[in-house]
This record gives structure tokens, C-alpha cells and sequence, in this order.
């Protein structure tokens, strides 16, 4: 690696550095505010719903994209038959997902309403 590159890595990498502390910041800032405009009760069943909503947005793509990329390169593929397949494997991740948390919800002994 030459030497004239290492000025703009390290550039590169302060800015970096620098956005992901704003955001940081920014989150915690935010998140202080929201708790307290609605209490600490109200601010947990908030917090409960992020972590929902967190998870199944991780869980729901199931290792489409990478497959879908695949096999659209290869010359041969079907476009629309494996953009509608992938769909349809999301659809049916997020019914699970919707399902699981309403069996959750529905054998959780506490009232989730506000």
C-alpha cells in the first residue's frame, strides 16, 4: 500500500467514526425524550414493541437476498418467477412472525394495552 492512500483511509475512517457517533448520540438523545414524555410503564411496552419489530426485521429476509442475486446472475434464470418466489417467502415469514407474536401476546399473562 503507497503511502499517498493512508491520508484518505484515515479520512475515510474519522468521518466514519465521527457518523457513528452521531447517530449514537442522536438514538440516546432521542430515546431520553420519548422516555420521558411517556413514563416508565408506557416507555417498557414501547421498548418491547422495538425489540418485536427489531427481530422479525432480521428474521424476515431468511437469506433471500444472497440466494435471489445468485441465481438472477446465472444467464439461464426466470426473473419474475424468482422475484415472485422470493416475495412469496417473505410474505409467509412475516405471517409466521405475526403469529408467533400473537400467541405470545395471547398466553402472556399481562395486559399489553396502554
Amino acid at each position: 500500500m503507497s503511502h499517498t492512500k493512508l491520508p484518505r483511509i484515515r479520512k475515510s475512517l474519522t468521518q466514519e467514526g465521527t457518523a457513528r457517533a452521531i447517530r449514537a448520540v442522536r438514538g440516546a438523545v432521542i430515546g431520553i425524550l420519548i422516555a420521558r414524555h411517556l413514563g416508565p410503564e408506557n416507555f417498557g411496552l414501547y421498548s418491547f414493541a422495538i425489540s418485536i419489530v427489531s427481530i422479525a426485521a432480521i428474521t424476515l429476509p431468511m437469506g433471500t437476498d444472497q440466494v435471489l442475486m445468485k441465481l438472477l446472475s446465472q444467464k439461464d434464470s426466470d426473473e419474475e418467477s424468482l422475484v415472485a418466489t422470493s416475495i412469496r417467502i417473505r410474505l409467509c415469514g412475516l405471517g409466521l412472525s405475526l403469529l408467533a407474536v400473537s400467541v405470545f401476546l395471547l398466553i402472556s399473562p399481562q395486559s399489553w394495552t396502554v
